[in-house]
């Protein structure tokens, strides 16, 4: 499993870690902590031909959920 920081920000006295994870076969991952505890997590399951996809689309949600928490 490979996993990378995709971004971080802070929230008023929060900081906020986005977190990419492959999971080759079961898909990609983007987790969300809030002081260094999980908070929310989103799985993007892979066919055998999409796993770019997958990984487009866990980036596009974890940019929406940011975009959310940015606007409050």
């Amino acid at each position: 499993m490979k996993h990378e920081t995709l971004f971080q920000f802070v929230e008023g006295t929060n900081r906020w870690r986005c977190e990419l994870f492959d999971l080759e076969a079961r898909g990609v991952e983007a987790q969300f902590f809030r002081n260094d505890e999980f908070n929310d997590s989103h799985r993007f399951r892979r066919s055998a031909h999409a796993h770019a996809l997958a990984r487009d689309l866990a980036i596009a949600w974890a940019n929406m959920k940011r975009r959310a928490r940015e606007s409050r």
